[in-house]
């Protein structure tokens, strides 16, 4: 069973990082803003069954939004993340929660807040972000890619939950498949089965930050 789960979001809000503590558990300051769609898999077992999910980084670039687009066709999942130190990728996740819901109506998504770390220079409030969760009717929680906190949960959240309304017959209703996100309901440990190498579909040419420090200036890290 292959689940495809996409990321999406504002470019700079740390997609590629949070990516990198669900498949390789690290993370690297000096990762260059995405100008190309890499697909990394990773393997889980959930219950009695083992499952690969193919995790889909996208370019949140607004000129590569016509050419990521293609890529929402067929996900089980999507992970909309923003940064809480930057208003604008908040106001943002409408347009990309509206992106994929067009495409596929049916995709389970989750709402993530990251760089939690940088609480001095949050501008988006919590009790905020889970009252607009609640009113479009998705998951969220807040993450912090480089202290790790709460990365692997929202992985286990979103997959909990996109296995539970597929394991679910086909003939009960759309509005019968509720998400399951109890922790119980689906245990994921990781398969030690290896896994390919991440594959890259370049778009064009990025160039390497050269930060080695934690710092928060804008919305670009």
């Amino acid at each position: 069973m292959m689940y495809k789960v996409i990321v999406i979001g504002d470019s700079g809000v740390g997609k590629s990082s949070v990516l990198g503590r669900w498949i390789r558990e690290d993370f690297h300051l000096n990762i260059p803003s995405t100008v190309h769609v890499e697909l990394s898999a990773k393997s889980f077992k959930v219950e009695d069954k083992i499952i690969k999910v193919q995790f889909w980084d996208t370019a949140g670039q607004e000129r590569f939004n016509a050419i990521t687009r293609q890529f929402y066709r067929g996900s089980h999942g999507a992970v909309i993340l923003y940064d809480i130190t930057c208003r604008k990728s908040f106001e943002d996740v409408a347009k990309w929660l509206q992106d994929v819901r067009e495409v596929n109506s049916d995709t389970v998504i989750l709402m993530v807040g990251n760089k939690c770390d940088l609480v001095k220079q949050r501008t988006v409030k919590v009790t905020e972000a889970i009252d607009y969760s609640k009113e479009v009717g998705v998951a969220f929680l807040e993450t912090s890619a480089f202290t790790g906190d709460n990365c692997i949960k929202a992985m286990q959240l979103i997959l909990q939950d996109i296995h539970s309304r597929n394991s679910i017959p086909t003939s009960l209703s759309s509005h019968d498949k509720k998400p399951l996100l109890t922790p119980s309901k689906v245990l994921i440990i990781d398969d030690p089965e290896p896994q390919p190498q991440p594959q890259t579909l370049h778009l064009t040419a990025s160039t390497p930050k050269t930060t080695n420090t934690r710092k928060k200036d804008d919305c670009a890290c």
